[in-house]
Parts: structure tokens; sequence; C-alpha cells
């Protein structure tokens, strides 16, 4: 059973900005381990043109520079054509899911932390948490997003700095790194 007055409380309107920064923490990860990938596969599409070196007798420092030029090159075409592919995809995909998601623009949002759960509401919406349902928390000076769910399709509870905070302060930041036990590095605090 929860107390009659919450511990915190952060209420806010949702805009697209709090939406959009929300998403960047969440996806923020994504380029470097696809950056890995291409490396691996600009290694694999390298080997035909080493062997063929070999096999043609050319000098092994040469056939090296060759090597390390053509995949300078190939990495950074890439690296430059994903990094814009990323950019455009996510401004698309945050402009239309923020359309689709629940319809959120304008609507009051409330968190309210409790001895032993948390209590979500929106005007359209309304859900409680353990604390023991959150798995990771990221923030910056603007936001904090609190995951919940599965990992593959997570819930998010968004904590805007522009929100009305009651508290706002190291103390809260401890109480969560407390109460949420399955959040192994507490809270995130990303660029």
């Amino acid at each position: 059973m929860c107390n009659a007055r919450p511990l915190y409380r952060v209420s806010y309107k949702m805009t697209e900005e709090i939406y959009r920064e929300a998403n960047r923490l969440l996806y923020r990860k994504r380029i470097p381990g696809i950056c890995l990938i291409v490396f691996c596969f600009c290694i694999i599409a390298l080997i035909p043109d080493i062997s063929a070196g070999i096999m043609e007798g050319r000098d092994s420092l040469e056939i090296i520079v060759e090597t390390v030029f053509l995949m300078l090159l190939m990495m950074g075409s890439v690296f430059v054509i994903l990094l814009i592919a990323v950019k455009v995809f996510m401004k698309i995909a945050v402009k239309s899911s923020f359309r689709t998601y629940a319809g959120l623009y304008g609507l009051g949002h409330n968190a309210s932390f409790y001895e032993d759960k948390v209590m979500y509401q929106s005007e359209k919406s309304h859900a409680e948490f353990g604390y023991d349902k959150f798995w990771r928390m990221l923030g910056n000076k603007e936001i904090v997003v609190m995951l919940t769910g599965s990992r593959w399709q997570p819930g998010m509870i968004i904590l805007p700095k522009n929100g009305l905070w009651e508290k706002r302060d190291e103390q809260m930041e401890k109480f969560l790194r407390g109460k949420c036990i399955n959040v192994k590095k507490g809270i995130e605090h990303c660029r």
C-alpha cells in the first residue's frame, strides 16, 4: 500500500522537444555498434584484394598501405552515410511516432513516486509500476528517462527538467538508486 502523499512528484505538458530528447537518449548507443559491424565487413571485403596482391607477388608494404587506405576510405564514406541516414531516420521516426504515440502533444503528464511504487498518469492513461520493474535510467541536464517493460519494447517514464518538480535534487536520485534494484548503474548521465 502506498502513502497518501507521494515522496516526489513531477508534472509537465508533453512537447515534441521532450519526446525527441528522450528518444535521443534511448538510441544514442546504436551508432558505435553499427560502425563495428561496418568495420568487420570492410575487413572481409578487403580479403580478396589482399590475397590478389600476394598472388601477384607485390611488395607486402605496398599491400598494407593500399589495404589501410582502402579500409579508411570505405570506413569514412560508410560512416558519413550512416551518420546522415541515422539523423534523417531518427528525425522522421520520432516525428511520426510522436504523432501516433497516443496523441501525446500538449497532454498533461504526472509521475508520483511513493515508497513502494511509481504512479504515472496522463490525460489518456494511468499506470502503476513497482520499482523492481525498472531496468534502466538515462539522464542529462534536460531529462531523465526511466525504462520499464521488456528490453525490446520498453515503456518509459519521461521526467523533463522543465517539469514542475517537487524536491528535484540529489536526494531523489539517491532514492531512485536505492529503490530501483534492477538498475545496476543508477541514472546513466549522458550528454
